[in-house]
């Protein structure tokens, strides 16, 4: 996951970063990967509309808190990235 992270970064920081730059790509990356994970398990773990339980239900909230916390993790961190890009232009 870190190799993962670190190689996603790089591509979104460009080339010669700073690294504060770097470290808001990082964020951004992290954020990204949690959200396609987060996506898969949806498609693959959504029960039918008759398949649902209390259990169901509160992982399906519990995954929705940790979707809706990555988005903004993500949001904030692009912010702070072109905030630095954009003084360093």
């Amino acid at each position: 996951m870190t190799a993962s992270i670190e190689l996603l970064a790089n591509a979104i920081a460009g080339e010669h970063p700073r690294e504060d730059q770097l470290q808001a790509a990082r964020i951004v990356a992290e954020a990204q990967l949690d959200l396609e994970r987060i996506r898969e398990i949806e498609a693959t773990s959504s029960p039918g509309p008759e398949a649902f339980d209390l259990a169901s239900l509160q992982r399906l909230c519990a995954l929705d808190r940790y979707k809706r916390r990555a988005l903004s993790r993500q949001k904030f961190a692009v912010r702070k990235l072109e905030g630095k890009v954009r003084n360093d232009g």
